[in-house]
């Protein structure tokens, strides 16, 4: 009677266990790969273990004497321990200075330099006094006190006198020169190129007399009382660029006038200063 009972059934059971027994088969085989591939993992490893050792023990041992390798970058442990030690020496350099300046004023012998400094400034009034009054260059030391004090004093009246003198007075005058010059130079001799005329004359008096080229002077004279007038500094470095070019010029030019006037202009040259006066 119970066979009878659960004979129905026996074909919904039969699959379930069948599964199950294939389900434990199937564990079974999945724990036995891992465990040959937790062998081999293994037997690696210790192959390649043995492999390294076999190396090292191959490698060639250093000797006695060779130096130790020491790692080339410090480690930020031996950085703060290598600051504090520095720290440490200048600290205690600084705790020296007061004691080493206690000693020095202590040792000092105020005798000796009241001495020194006695014979040092007698010598130098005895300099002072020695030979022949207003002989010796005494409007350059005057001149050179005044400038200093002008210096150092509180801006005053003075400033606008001297923009005056280093603004208008060198524009005017440099005008002046620039027609001055073209007017004594004359229609035969003036040429806007550096190679003379074929029947220009060499000129040597009047402000030629004084300058072989009075019309760059005047031109650098007004460009720099205008830079001077207008408060810039752009001005000013464009006329040291000017005073350049025309010594540039000028010098092209005189190899011209030596090649037309020989010797005559090569007195000339050695007897009249080219820009300023005696100066220059």
């Amino acid at each position: 009677m119970f066979i009878q009972r659960i004979a129905p059934f026996a074909f919904v059971l039969a699959p379930v266990g069948a599964g199950s027994l294939m389900q434990t088969s199937v564990g079974r085989e999945r724990q036995l790969l891992l465990k040959r591939r937790a062998t081999a993992t293994r037997t690696s490893q210790t192959r390649r273990a043995a492999f390294l050792l076999r190396k090292v023990d191959e490698a060639p041992k250093p000797s006695k004497s060779a130096p130790e390798v020491v790692d080339a970058v410090p480690s930020e442990t031996q950085s703060s321990e290598v600051l504090g030690d520095k720290l440490r020496k200048l600290w205690g350099k600084v705790e020296k200075i007061p004691d080493a300046v206690v000693d020095r004023v202590s040792t000092f012998d105020m005798e000796k330099f009241s001495r020194e400094s006695a014979a040092f400034w007698k010598k130098v009034l005895d300099n002072t006094l020695a030979g022949e009054w207003f002989n010796r260059g005494e409007t350059y030391v005057v001149v050179q006190l005044a400038l200093i004090l002008l210096i150092l004093r509180d801006p005053g009246g003075l400033d606008s006198l001297f923009g005056f003198l280093m603004g208008p007075v060198p524009l005017f005058l440099g005008i002046y020169v620039i027609v001055q010059a073209v007017r004594e130079l004359g229609p035969e001799n003036f040429v806007p190129w550096i190679k003379p005329p074929a029947n220009a004359s060499l000129k040597t008096d009047g402000l030629y007399g004084l300058m072989r080229h009075p019309i760059y002077s005047g031109v650098l004279l007004s460009s720099f009382g205008f830079a001077s007038v207008s408060h810039s500094p752009e001005r000013f470095v464009l006329t040291l660029v000017l005073f350049y070019f025309f010594t540039r010029k000028a010098a092209e030019e005189e190899k011209f006038l030596t090649e037309r006037f020989g010797k005559e202009y090569e007195e000339y040259a050695a007897r009249v200063k080219a820009f300023i006066p005696k100066v220059y």
